[in-house]
């Protein structure tokens, strides 16, 4: 029993491990986080050991350790895409929300979608479970069910960072070639397909961190004392935006990170090779949302003018809540000519004169609702009250 608990928390640890080795330098290491995965493998391995144990099955415990991992791993994504309300946006670039092509349904749709995923994966699950396979009968369906990792892949990349050919088929070869090692061990489907996948996350996790991070993996066993100066990532690719040009996606450390437009890359002095600490990257992030939301007000006030409660109304919408951020962009319209609560209130009084005659009492109670101060609304409405 305590072995089995060990060897369970084992496998949690090794991909809490990971999850804090890549995200840490980005957001706040958490505790809480971190032993989360250790937990929900553990539970997962005993519930399998229990099941499987009990049905004289004959799998190996490594596979039930991987079978554990992957379920755990299913458990947080969905977790992620489906159920959890904070998205995240100023942390990363490609939403870790279920999205439909780069934009994120309303937190109910998501609900409502990921209810009948996890329902959906629930059932194609157990009665995998149900079957057995003998001789070569396990190729057909792995090749099947490995094709799903490489199609949820594009489904959440491609629409951010444009489709790669050559890295659409990695996760489908990698989990295949597992499945190729794993059937030995176990005649049931639903262990095969499970292992197998989270095999797969292993030389994927050793790829990103040997191949793309080197140096942070030196600094972090032989600098520790020097962290903040180890962490720096280096840019290791940029290209065109597919669906916009004039944005340039940036590669940190092989990894898709950011996307800016290319007078920014310009001026900010962004090229291969050059390295970049992990404030200065969230800098970059913040400033690409900020020029985002600024474009959508800008496509706001296209249409009419609009009074600069208006627009701090749209901004909360945008997700736009910390006041001072608020203000700077108001600022920033206020300074291009853009935002006049005076030019707005005379617009919107001749408006109404036009064409929805009010009397000068209805026209200051919808002012005010507008956000028009009290002196503004005088200056507007008393010439045509007077008349």
């Amino acid at each position: 029993m305590i072995y089995n608990l060990i060897f369970g928390l084992s496998g949690g640890f090794a991909t809490a491990s990971w999850g804090a080795f890549k995200d840490s330098p980005y957001e706040n290491f958490s505790l809480l986080s971190f032993l989360r995965s250790p937990l929900i493998t553990v539970v997962y391995y005993m519930g399998l050991l229990t099941i499987f144990t009990g049905n004289q099955s004959n799998i190996h415990n490594f596979v039930y350790l991987f079978s554990a991992i992957a379920l755990e791993r299913l458990t947080q994504e969905y977790w992620k895409a489906f159920f959890r309300k904070n998205q995240r946006k100023n942390i990363y670039k490609i939403p870790q929300s279920f999205h439909i092509f780069g934009k994120v349904p309303t937190y109910t749709t998501r609900i409502i979608i990921g209810i009948l995923i996890t329902s959906l994966t629930s059932v194609i699950i157990i009665l995998l479970s149900l079957l057995k396979y003998y001789g070569n009968y396990w190729i057909i369906p792995s090749i099947i069910l490995s094709i799903i990792p490489a199609i949820g892949g594009v489904w959440k990349d491609a629409p951010i960072e444009g489709f790669e050919i050559l890295k659409f088929p990695r996760s489908f070869i990698v989990m295949f070639l597992s499945a190729f090692i794993i059937h030995s061990y176990t005649d049931n489907l639903a262990i095969l397909i499970l292992g197998s996948a989270a095999r797969k996350i292993f030389p994927n996790h050793t790829q990103q961190t040997v191949v793309y991070k080197p140096h942070s993996i030196c600094c972090q066993l032989f600098s520790l004392n020097h962290l903040d100066n180890c962490i720096m990532a280096i840019i290791t690719r940029l290209s065109a935006g597919k669906r916009n040009p004039s944005r340039v996606n940036i590669y940190v450390d092989g990894l898709f990170t950011l996307a800016l437009s290319l007078d920014e890359v310009v001026k900010q002095g962004l090229a291969k090779g050059v390295e970049l600490s992990p404030e200065r990257i969230q800098s970059l992030k913040a400033f690409d949302d900020a020029e985002k939301v600024y474009a959508k007000v800008l496509n706001f006030l296209s249409f009419r003018p609009r009074s600069i409660k208006e627009v701090r109304d749209r901004l909360r919408e945008y997700q736009v809540k910390d006041p001072d951020q608020q203000d700077s962009l108001i600022n920033r319209l206020i300074d291009k000519g853009y935002l006049d609560d005076l030019a707005f209130a005379r617009w919107f009084v001749n408006s109404r004169n036009s064409f929805r005659p009010r009397s000068a009492l209805q026209l200051s109670a919808e002012l005010a609702q507008k956000g028009i101060s009290r002196d503004l609304i005088k200056m507007v409405i008393t010439p045509f009250g007077s008349s």
